[in-house]
């Protein structure tokens, strides 16, 4: 029978945290002073491809902590896209959450892959930020070889990627549920990367398990396939959420654009003699 590598785009297997929108919900101190430098506007978003709604926190540094003075937020948000020209107003969702209004601002547009957009806040007074992204393209993954035994390294290769990075995780079938591994980085040295790989071998994923004392080999799995769960991410994204330690007031501006997705990656979990006997 011949086996085959299969991409589950519906079936998210590993669903990797986005923090970057949880920002907005971290405990606030009425005591801080405001920001006094002409008002820092604050946003937060991570857009998700496969989502047809996405949303950007926004906040106004320069308002104190406050129930009346985070009432109201009178501001102009738009996200455009640089390739084709169109242009979206983006409509305001406010929240209370421990005595403070929080406002969501809503993308309604699909976010096409390998795609430049343009996010900009405007305050009534004619100050703004803005901040662009380029959207991480949607290579198909190779994996080579497949079908081999436990011993035998496999690469997986990703490409165009136009320095975007991955974070993944590498799993597989115990007692009837997937265990999978520590996060992991696959990152572009700079703009200029055009593909990235990164390479593991299945038995030596078997031994990162912590919670058995024996062995474990590929006949002791209960399917005969290795699981890629990775997220990729737009241009230094990766990097702002997992990887740089986060202040508020100086990491004030993180947007960017990812997805996910898992890849089935079969092998023969027969006997290998030696090690196996």
């Amino acid at each position: 029978m011949v086996l085959y590598i299969y991409s589950m785009s519906n079936l998210k297997i590993q669903t990797f945290s986005i923090c970057l929108l949880l920002v907005g919900t971290i405990s606030c101190d009425n005591s801080l002073e405001p920001v006094d430098n002409n008002g820092i506007i604050a946003f937060y978003g991570a857009l998700d491809l496969d989502k047809e709604t996405n949303f950007i926190r926004v906040r106004d540094l320069n308002a104190p902590f406050t129930t009346e003075a985070t009432r109201e937020l009178n501001f102009e948000v738009t996200l455009k896209n640089l390739d084709d020209g169109s242009l979206e107003t983006l409509g305001q969702r406010r929240r209370e959450y421990e005595g403070l209004y929080q406002y969501n601002y809503v993308v309604n547009q699909p976010i096409a892959p390998d795609t430049r957009y343009k996010f900009k806040v405007t305050r009534p007074d004619g100050h703004f930020v803005s901040k662009t992204i380029l959207s991480p393209t949607y290579p198909v993954p190779v994996a080579e070889p497949v079908n081999q035994d436990c011993y035998t390294p496999i690469q997986v290769s990703f490409d165009p990627v136009n320095g975007s990075s991955f974070t993944y995780k590498i799993g597989f079938s115990l007692s009837g549920s997937i265990y999978w591994g520590a996060r992991q980085y696959l990152l572009s040295a700079d703009s200029t990367t055009t593909s990235l790989s990164l390479t593991f071998i299945p038995v030596d994923e078997l031994k990162l398990v912590p919670f058995t004392r024996a062995m474990l080999r590929c006949t002791d799995l209960v399917s005969e396939y290795f699981y890629l769960s990775y997220a990729h991410y737009s241009k230094g994204f990766a990097e702002s959420i997992f990887i740089e330690e986060f202040d508020i007031f100086e990491s004030t501006q993180r947007l960017g654009a990812y997805y996910e997705d898992t890849l089935a990656i079969p092998i023969d979990t027969s006997r290998v003699c030696p090690p196996d006997c």
